[in-house]
């Protein structure tokens, strides 16, 4: 990593600047660097976008999630004490699959549910596993299906996933419901590059 670049991108904002300057002198350790040229100035912009947005917003109180918020509550805490701002904050303890049952429900699309699930990524949950580890039931499943135009078909679902739902459905007009004869092969490549993974996980792990 070149700091040099950053501390350039820095040279546009020079509070930010001599503020990492200052922090910087402090230890010569790559890690330290690291933090003060770039990790610390990203962390810190993006705290002032949530406070100027809760300002803007009238918000009084933000919620920051275990376990990733920490760090940025302690930024917002300071910040606020130094603007003497009436905006208050709180740690929320919460489970990461507590808060993917409630997305699953504000999904429209597939995009969405690959998004929400990790399913796309992790190329070895299928899309029903995925919502049972987020505590949804049978009835609350169908629910998700029905939003997103899923018919349980996890081949439509991958293949949405790597070349957009709209797509998907106008190769299955045209060129019938074998998903395997699609006419991009990046497409075709990742469909059964998934499949594959998908069946050995099965056999490990069924």
């Amino acid at each position: 990593m070149k700091i040099s670049n950053y501390k350039r991108i820095l040279g546009y904002y020079p509070g930010l600047l001599s503020a990492a300057e200052k922090a910087a002198k402090k230890s010569k350790e790559k890690l330290a660097q690291v933090t003060a040229y770039v990790t610390a100035p990203v962390l810190f912009c993006y705290v002032s976008y949530v406070i100027e947005n809760a300002e803007k917003e009238g918000i009084k109180k933000i919620f920051f999630l275990a376990r990733d918020g920490y760090i940025l509550k302690s930024i917002a805490d300071v910040m606020l004490k130094s603007k003497k701002s009436d905006i208050e904050t709180d740690y929320l303890y919460v489970s990461r699959y507590a808060l993917r049952n409630a997305m699953y429900f504000k999904c429209d699309t597939v995009q969405d549910f690959e998004s929400a699930g990790f399913f796309g990524h992790c190329a070895v949950q299928s899309a029903e596993n995925t919502l049972k580890r987020a505590g949804i039931d049978e009835s609350q499943r169908v629910r998700v299906y029905d939003k997103i135009g899923f018919d349980g078909d996890e081949k439509t679902i991958i293949c949405a996933y790597n070349g957009g739902e709209g797509n998907v459905k106008e190769w299955m007009e045209k060129y019938g419901e074998d998903l395997n004869n699609i006419p991009y092969e990046e497409t075709r490549k990742y469909l059964k590059k998934v499949t594959v993974r998908h069946e050995i996980y099965k056999a490990l792990y069924s």
